[in-house]
């Protein structure tokens, strides 16, 4: 009874979700690289040279959490950072030999997971759909927040 009362908040049900990503990630893929940085080293190996605001963008993290994940990564050497050649107010990203080898390791590990977590849906129309509904609560929550006054 309880439980099925904070089932009725989709906020608990997303917070769950993550919680199962996050134990699914660190069975599966790597118990020391989080997905948030394999994401980031993963965009970093294929569009080398990208500026750090742009990598947030496109990784849909903000800022602080973008600059805190390259920092770790950069310590690591997995990344390494230099000026703009033309404004030199901007950082370039790109991955190191080291963190491209990581990344590229860890790639399989992460579709393997993937298709494990897609795999507790049954058939492919099941999994489909799952996804496309997935999809569609990110799209509409982005879309909500960008066409709100303020």
């Amino acid at each position: 009874m309880l439980r099925a009362r904070q089932e009725a908040y989709p906020g608990h049900l997303l917070r769950r979700a993550q919680q199962v990503l996050t134990i699914a990630w660190a069975e599966d893929v790597s118990a020391s690289v989080t997905s948030s940085q394999f994401v980031i080293l993963n965009v970093l190996r294929s569009s080398p040279g990208i500026d750090q605001r742009t990598l947030g963008e496109v990784v849909c993290m903000d800022r602080s959490t973008v600059a805190t994940i390259v920092a770790r990564l950069t310590a690591d050497g997995l990344i390494r950072q230099s000026r703009h050649p033309l404004d030199k107010r901007r950082k370039v990203l790109a991955t190191t030999a080291k963190g491209a080898r990581l990344a590229a390791d860890l790639e399989p590990r992460a579709q393997q997971m993937s298709e494990r977590l897609l795999a507790l849906y049954g058939d492919e129309a099941e999994q489909k759909q799952f996804m496309a509904e997935f999809r569609s609560l990110v799209h509409r929550w982005e879309d909500a927040r960008t066409s709100r006054p303020g």
